[in-house]
């Protein structure tokens, strides 16, 4: 995905569909400052539920600045992947499962690897898939012609170069921020996409990096289970 935060919707997906996963971002989310300073509070609050914690959570993230929004999008959205799997969870159960989720696991072939554009780069799996492709996510935010959206273009083909076998990519026609559902539009790349894999064969072929990248099979149409904000 291209940021962090929708990475943690995903992972919230798998948890409950009982799908082995690493997300590097997990560890490093607790390195932040205002994060340390915000579970640190919330140690003293321990033996309450957890949705109390989120309730404001939710709140500091529909008032917080641009440099915030993400980070914090990321914390909530962790809390919301443990109530998931926990819904009577407290905040002490939470914050002890917090540095769990962020150790490294992907030495696990079973394993599913979350990564955002940017920690993609120079890697490589089999199968890919490229979630999130609608207009403020790619390009992020408003982003017109010049060296902002260029920027955005690469990390794109970045994302979708890491794919040796097979690659899909997907948007959401509706997407919650926060408790709000919003409609959403497919990104401005979609069809240039889809035009350029057009008459590229289905089926594997020979070895070789330009004969695996010949071969890619691409799914370009809408995926139910991302329609309704869930990924």
């Amino acid at each position: 995905t291209r940021t962090n935060a929708r990475l943690t919707t995903v992972s919230q997906a798998l948890e409950v569909s009982g799908v082995p996963w690493f997300s590097a971002t997990a560890t490093p989310l607790l390195d932040d400052p205002a994060v340390r300073s915000l579970t640190a509070g919330w140690r003293s609050r321990g033996h309450q539920p957890l949705r109390v914690v989120l309730a404001d959570l939710q709140e500091l993230v529909e008032r917080a600045t641009p440099d915030q929004l993400e980070i914090l999008t990321t914390l909530a959205d962790a809390g919301r992947a443990f109530t998931a799997v926990a819904p009577d969870s407290s905040v002490a159960e939470w914050l002890d499962w917090l540095p769990a989720a962020g150790r490294d696991r992907s030495a696990r072939g079973d394993a599913v690897t979350l990564s955002s554009f940017h920690r993609a780069k120079g890697l490589e799996w089999d199968r890919v898939w490229v979630a999130g492709l609608e207009e403020g996510l790619v390009p992020l935010g408003r982003s017109e012609a010049g060296p902002a959206e260029v920027e955005e273009r690469q990390l794109l083909y970045v994302a979708l170069t890491r794919a040796v076998q097979v690659l899909s990519v997907s948007w959401a026609r509706t997407r919650l921020f926060g408790t709000r559902p919003v409609p959403r539009q497919p990104s401005r790349w979609l069809a240039d996409i889809e035009s350029a894999t057009a008459g590229l064969p289905s089926g594997p072929g020979p070895d070789g990096p330009g004969a695996a990248a010949a071969s890619l099979r691409l799914d370009v149409e809408p995926d139910p289970a991302v329609e309704d904000g869930r990924h």
